[in-house]
């Protein structure tokens, strides 16, 4: 995960051109990328011509690339309800889950180091100096059932091939859970207790990605954070 970035004091009276722009960012290329929520801050939206005023939540995105970089993406939400579902998508990619009525969780208090996966988009935009640049935006956010599809776009970005990596943990999981001949027959307890295989969306990725780990506390759906 990168750095915090450095405070500045209000007192600050000069800072370079391209201090805070697009010339300290990393664009990525359009496709899937695992993500961690790196930062979550309250705020307000003042009202526009378009949209009244109301809050905002601000999320930092840190975006795993294919070749190791990585990039922060914003996201505004605007907390008015025919918005929500912008809200609701993000939760559902960091695993909150379902409550019994089939509403999705949204848990602020929990939401900073929880990870998922996601689409990028690039966007072009002419910056105040009249340039034009690029950034990342979020196209969607993945839900759970395709957390595996998302990670097979990834592997193959990082030149990987998915069957293969998907094979080998395959391979060591049917090793490491093979019955030994000297043992005796587990009891009805033990098999109780007998370790599962995880669903293919849940296996870990190959050397050198971002792995994909169930998240701590969530309900019904797993998230993957970035290791």
């Amino acid at each position: 995960m990168a750095e915090p970035d450095k405070i500045v004091d209000w007192d600050v009276t000069e800072a370079d051109p391209d201090d805070g722009s697009h010339g300290g960012w990393t664009v990525l290329e359009e496709g899937y990328y695992p993500f961690t929520v790196q930062r979550f801050e309250r705020g307000r939206f003042e009202g526009s011509a378009k949209m009244q005023a109301c809050p905002m939540a601000v999320v930092t995105l840190a975006v795993q690339g294919a070749n190791g970089e990585e990039a922060r993406v914003t996201e505004r939400m605007f907390m008015v309800e025919r918005l929500l579902w912008k809200v609701t998508s993000l939760m559902e990619a960091v695993g909150t889950g379902r409550n019994e009525r089939g509403k999705v969780v949204i848990d602020w208090s929990g939401l900073e180091g929880r990870g998922g996966w996601l689409k990028l988009k690039r966007r072009t935009y002419t910056g105040r100096d009249g340039e034009q640049r690029e950034t990342n935006d979020v196209e969607r956010f993945c839900k759970p059932e395709e957390h595996e599809s998302a990670w097979r776009a990834y592997a193959k970005q990082c030149g990987e091939d998915p069957d293969a990596a998907l094979a080998g943990q395959r391979g060591a999981q049917n090793a490491a859970y093979a019955p030994q001949t000297a043992q005796a027959a587990p009891t009805p307890a033990q098999q109780a207790y007998a370790p599962q295989a995880q669903p293919q969306y849940q296996q870990q990725a190959m050397a050198g990605m971002p792995t994909p780990q169930p998240q701590a506390g969530a309900s019904q759906h797993p998230g993957w954070g970035i290791q």
